[in-house]
């Protein structure tokens, strides 16, 4: 095939111009080259002086200086244009090589990265001739970075001429033409078209060269369409097709692009032959597509474009062309509402483009709670608005070629209108809690209240405006409280008075006797500012009220009854409570006065009757009076008290009448009495006490006097329990059925014909077992409780003491007395138990026996120790060097394992009971009764407490008591138990008693019994029954028990022991025997 010789365009011509031009003028205009001028000397000049020569050499330098300034800026100006010339040649040549490239191969590997990095690195000496290129040709084939080795490089081509180094780069765009005119200038095209302008640069540096290089630019035209080729032996082609696009319709402002189909041989053209397109449309005449935006309205217009294809052969379509209006939507004005309120409703009007409108807000700019639909062509707007703010609103109108418009306008959204509400003036009460809470309307919803500061004291102010508090001050107050809106910062005040009373007061009246019957009518003290106030009257009669102002009245209709705590309440009107003290109303029957019997007076006494205490009923204050009294008596009409001093003789007076007159008026009287001159007598003297075994001896002597009547008879009575003994004239008599060891109160009094005379004094009675006298073989009996032998002399004659004791006295009869010399080792007297005892304040407090006569084997001790043992050693109360009577308080062997000299040591262990149980005793410090028996008789050469050092007792001792001898169960129980009951020591119970026994089965047998008479001062916690033989037990905390495990056909009796706190008591007797 042949390729027809590529027509250079315009632009290659205009280039090709100047580049003749040029070297027309080098033809023209040789450079002239001087001939060498050869200097020598002249004849003429032989003649010179040296000061001719010398100026003329001056002259020649400063010609020479002109001339050297001039050489230089020729030469440099000659270099630049030397230098342009080159450029001129080297970018003519490159165009000229451009445009022997094929039409298809200008773009071939030009990549678009490396065409864009080419273009923003173009000097500024290049860029204007870039800028007007608003499409960059581009391979959209080539691989990234691929520009650098394209047949047109996108990097820069070197070439050196003269020594001057040029830098070559070419930059292709797109170039149109414009539609409808005949203008053969180039534009630039926004989309790739059929021409390329070629834009060749040449830039060097040089010494008159810009900072930013020197530079020449030349450019050319290309077309990118492939030359026609011809076949004679070919047909033909079809002649040119142009489809009729058909008639158009465009709004202004649309973006129009229309490609009609066309079938022709290339290179066709298309060209406008009848119409003129509507104003902003453009024609390509090299595609046929019509491109641009329509700018104005243009009715109906008919246009006929002609196809002209390669050979010249043409064809034509026609069609028309309108352009409406653009699509514009009317904004509507700015709008504003408020959240929680439906709006009214807005439209929204379009107008232009295709009708058949529908509205949207695709980037959802509408207020919350607002929705958007099309009405009518229309955009209705309806909803209530949620969210405070001012939106941006965009709307967009589509008509029915999807043409859009959008519409923009500001919507404020506010929050209604904030207000405080004032609460109006308020009251309160000191002292009564209040609370008030305010309220605003409108705002954002959020909001805090402040300005507590002027609320009367006691009072504050939260945030969410409830006012509470209690107020402490009665006072006015101007109060001024502010609510802020937390989101808009809008304030609202209020301001009101705010007035705190006084509590109100109500005062008791006082007790209140009234009579039944009788009208009441009381006014109350009582004050209440805090008006209206309400008075209640609180338990008192029910036939009375209480008006408004404290005034109770009413008539006491009940029976005769006392109302106790009385109380009147106060309410004001900020509900402050205010009681009055408590009061009695006591309702009385009508009076009576009661017979006071016939009345007694020893002769010369003074004697009274309280005639008051005789009255019942009626209302104080009462008067009274009475008849027929003895003259030597005088009655107090006001109080009602009789009084007077008896004659010396006795006598009566009889028919004497009492009468009582109370407040209301009612009287009373009494029935006749006498008066007798005469009288009880007075209490017997010198009361004394023998004590004995469960029983005391009293006596005493007789009263002084016997207030004139002869006595009649004795009364002994003892306390607790109320025996005993009377006489009819004897000075003593016998109190049996006593308990050993109960300290019992006991008093004497007389009778006569007149009564019987007050109570002697008081004295301790101890009745105690028989088995603590000295035929019983008791040696000792130091008894701390009697305080007639707790002696401050230790030669045992003198007063008894309650400082320090010298001699502690036997009570046995042996005279074996205790005494201390020396004062600071003396123990002192304090109580136990409520009787005295003797009282050793440290261990150096010892007491030692003065007669070593006697003997001793069985020794008892009360005592209260609150020393431990020093150094796990023992406490000793009662002994001898060798042979002690040891409390065992202490640790480990010193507690368990007595020395070789106690008593009861030797093979069988130690015989010791305490608390009466056998055992050792293990607890410190306590209060205990202890016994041990020796296995022989001890002489006296003994101690109270120990005289060994750090051994002594400190603590109280109540009883020490000897026997020498060995004493039985029963005996010594009946010495623990008046011990225990004496000192209040608890011991182990008494045995259960009536123990009987009854076959249940083969195997077993149910025992019952009596509780113990006595407990030992501490409550029984448990039984054991214990069957003989073979030990079968049963346990438990009643009266009965039932024994298993029994051995049938054999014959068994049973005991009972009851257990305590202090452990297990002495058996029961056994009971009958039963056979399983």
């Amino acid at each position: 095939m042949n390729r027809r010789p590529r027509r250079p365009s315009r632009l290659a011509t205009a280039d090709r111009r100047i580049a003749e031009y040029l070297a027309d003028r080098r033809q023209r205009h040789p450079v002239r080259r001087r001939k060498p001028v050869r200097f020598g000397r002249s004849f003429e000049d032989e003649g010179f002086v040296l000061l001719e020569s010398l100026v003329a050499i001056a002259l020649i330098a400063v010609v020479m200086a002109g001339f050297t300034t001039f050489f230089v800026n020729s030469v440099a100006s000659t270099t630049q244009q030397r230098a342009t010339q080159a450029a001129t040649q080297i970018a003519n040549s490159t165009v000229d090589a451009i445009r022997a490239i094929p039409s298809s191969d200008p773009l071939n590997g030009r990549d678009a990265v490396s065409v864009l990095n080419q273009f923003n690195a173009a000097s500024s000496a290049v860029s204007p001739w870039l800028s007007a290129s608003t499409q960059q040709a581009v391979d959209k084939l080539a691989t990234p970075g691929a520009g650098a080795s394209a047949a047109l490089p996108t990097s820069a081509v070197l070439q050196t001429v003269n020594n001057v180094v040029y830098s070559v780069n070419t930059y292709l765009s797109y170039c149109a033409f414009s539609i409808g005119t005949t203008s053969a200038t180039c534009v630039p095209a926004s989309v790739p078209t059929g021409y390329l302008r070629a834009v060749v640069a040449v830039t060097w540096a040089g010494s008159r060269c810009p900072p930013t290089l020197c530079a020449y630019v030349t450019s050319t035209l290309l077309s990118t369409f492939d030359d026609p080729l011809f076949n004679l032996n070919q047909s033909p082609p079809a002649a040119p097709v142009l489809t009729n696009p058909g008639n158009q319709v465009s709004a202004v402002g649309d973006t129009v692009n229309l490609a009609p189909v066309i079938v022709a041989v290339p290179s066709y053209r298309v060209a406008l032959t009848a119409g003129t397109l509507p104003a902003g449309l453009f024609l390509n005449t090299a595609t046929g597509g019509i491109t641009g935006t329509p700018s104005a309205v243009t009715p109906s217009t008919s246009l006929t474009l002609t196809l002209t294809d390669g050979f010249g052969r043409a064809t034509t379509t026609s069609f028309t062309w309108t352009v409406v209006p653009a699509l514009t939507g009317t904004a509507p004005a700015n709008q504003a509402n408020i959240t929680g309120t439906a709006i009214p409703g807005l439209l929204v009007s379009a107008s232009g483009g295709s009708p058949g409108y529908t509205w949207s807000d695709p980037r959802g700019t509408l207020p919350s709670g607002l929705a958007l639909s099309t009405s009518n062509n229309q955009g209705s707007i309806t909803g209530t608005p949620t969210t405070v703010g001012t939106f941006a609103v965009t709307l967009t109108v589509t008509d029915t070629q999807n043409r859009t418009s959008a519409v923009s306008f500001s919507w404020t959204i506010d929050y209604p209108p904030f207000a405080a509400t004032n609460p109006g003036a308020q009251t309160s009460t000191v002292g009564v809690a209040d609370t008030v809470t305010l309220s605003v309307t409108g705002g954002s919803g959020s909001f805090a209240w402040t300005g507590g500061a002027t609320l009367p004291a006691g009072l504050t102010v939260t945030p969410a405006g409830v006012i509470s508090g209690t107020p402490t001050a009665a006072g006015v107050s101007s109060v001024t409280l502010v609510a802020t809106d937390a989101k808009t910062s809008i304030q609202r005040s209020v301001t009101f008075g705010w007035t705190v009373f006084a509590r109100p007061t109500v005062a008791s009246p006082g007790n209140q006797n009234v009579t039944v019957g009788v009208s009441v009518s009381l006014q109350l003290s009582t004050t209440c500012p805090n008006t209206p106030c309400q008075y209640v009257l609180n338990n008192g009669p029910a036939t009375l009220s209480i008006s408004s102002t404290g005034l109770i009245t009413g008539t006491i209709t009940s029976a005769a009854q006392t109302f106790s705590n009385v109380t009147v309440t106060v309410t004001d009107a900020s509900g402050a409570v205010v009681p009055s003290a408590a009061f009695v109303v006591r309702v009385n029957a009508i009076p009576s006065v009661a017979n006071p019997g016939t009345q007694t007076a020893p002769p010369g006494s003074a004697d009274t009757l309280d005639v008051s205490t005789l009255v019942t009923g009626g209302t104080a204050p009462f008067t009274y009076s009475a008849a027929n009294l003895p003259s030597w008596l005088t009655l107090n009409t006001s109080t009602g008290l009789i009084s007077g001093t008896a004659p010396t003789t006795a006598g009566t007076t009889s028919g004497i009448v009492l009468t009582v007159t109370d407040a209301a008026g009612v009287t009373a009287s009494s029935t006749a009495f006498s008066w007798v001159v005469g009288g009880a007598p007075t209490a017997p003297l010198t009361v004394g006490v023998v004590n004995g075994d469960t029983t005391i001896t009293v006596s005493w002597k007789a009263p002084a006097t016997n207030n004139g009547s002869a006595v009649t008879g004795y009364t002994a009575t003892v306390s607790p329990g109320g025996a005993s003994c009377t006489t009819t004239g004897a000075l003593t008599c016998v109190i049996n059925g006593l308990t050993d060891g109960v300290v019992y109160s006991l008093t004497v009094t007389a009778t006569n014909a007149l009564g019987t005379g007050p109570a002697s004094a008081p004295i301790n009675a101890i009745p105690y077992p028989g088995v603590m006298s000295s035929g019983n073989g008791m040696t000792l009996w130091l008894d701390g409780a009697d305080p007639t032998v707790l002696l401050a002399n230790s030669t045992c004659f003198g007063a008894a003491t309650t400082t320090a004791i010298g001699c502690w006295k036997d009570k046995s009869g042996q005279g074996e007395n205790f005494i201390q010399s020396t004062a600071a080792n003396q123990p002192g007297v304090s109580l136990w138990n409520g009787l005295s005892a003797a009282n050793f304040v440290d261990y150096t407090d010892i007491l030692n026996s003065v007669n070593a006569t006697d003997t001793y084997q069985t020794v008892f001790v009360a005592a209260n120790v609150t020393n431990p043992a020093q150094s796990g050693g023992l406490v000793d109360l009662f002994g001898q060097t060798g042979q002690d009577y040891d409390v065992r308080i202490g640790n480990g062997t010193a507690r368990n394992s007595p020395n070789t000299n106690d008593w009861s040591f030797g093979t069988v262990g130690p015989l010791n009971w305490v608390n009466g149980a056998q055992g050792i005793n293990a607890n410190t410090p306590l209060a205990l009764i202890t016994s041990d028996q020796s296995l022989t008789v001890t002489s006296f050469s003994a101690s109270v407490s120990n005289t060994v050092l750090n051994r002594g007792v400190v603590g109280q001792v109540g009883d020490v008591i000897t026997f020498n001898k060995v004493l039985s169960t029963a005996q010594r129980r009946s010495v623990e138990e008046y011990l225990a009951n004496k000192w209040g020591v608890p011991i182990t119970s008494q045995a259960p008693t009536a123990v009987t026994a009854t076959r249940l089965s083969t195997r077993s047998a149910s025992v019952a019994w009596t509780a113990p008479k006595f407990n030992g001062g501490a409550p029984v916690t448990g039984y054991t029954v214990t069957a003989a033989p073979g030990g079968q037990t049963c346990t438990t905390t009643g009266l009965t028990c039932n024994v298993t495990g029994l051995i049938r056909f054999t014959p068994y009796t049973f005991t009972v022991t009851a257990t305590n706190s202090v452990g297990v008591g002495p058996a029961s007797a056994a009971s009958n025997s039963v056979t399983p």
